[in-house]
């Protein structure tokens, strides 16, 4: 295996990143789900198809990779976008352990009591904040009576709810 394979497609990965970071700065988008699957898969996939299109009719203006190590990059690309899209939501969402350790973090060198860190959860619910993702990113919908699920998703559960019973891991229970 060339080290190509593995620099260009840590590279791409990268420049997603890169393309990442300065969408959510500069557009802040409400639909988190649709710019991740444009910034790290459909664009990728375009470049990359393109890149071994031209390789592969022997295009000689650039000096291009071997198909075999496009096709690696683009794999290891793709594997790593994979992994980030499904972490992504845990990121961008409001955990409860980073909010305690950074609430611990700003009163030193005093420290916190256990009181002054249990008010500081009052303010925010969780659930709202999920409800107001999910609905941007339109995975759910509003309905006269509450929430409806969309085809997206569904498209997002389904495989999801199949690897937790694969695991053999509760339905509905986190």
């Amino acid at each position: 295996m060339s080290y190509l394979i593995i620099l260009y497609g840590f590279l791409s990965f990268f420049a997603s990143i890169i393309c990442h970071v300065l969408v959510w700065r500069l557009l802040n988008p409400r639909s988190h789900i649709t710019y991740l699957a444009l910034i790290f898969l459909i664009i990728p996939l375009a470049s990359y198809v393109l890149l071994f299109l031209y390789g592969f009719s022997g295009g000689s203006i650039l000096s291009l990779p071997a198909t075999s190590e496009i096709l690696g990059a683009a794999l290891l690309h793709f594997a790593l976008a994979a992994a980030y899209i499904q972490t992504y939501p845990a990121m961008q969402a409001r955990c409860p352990t980073l909010a305690l350790l950074i609430a611990i973090k700003r009163s030193e060198p005093t420290g916190i009591s256990y009181d002054e860190l249990r008010r500081s959860f009052t303010s925010d619910n969780p659930i709202n904040e999920r409800i107001s993702d999910l609905t941007n990113s339109r995975m759910i919908f509003k309905t006269g009576s509450g929430y409806s699920i969309t085809a997206r998703g569904l498209l997002l559960l389904w495989p999801l709810m199949a690897l937790r019973g694969l695991l053999g891991l509760p339905t509905g229970r986190g």
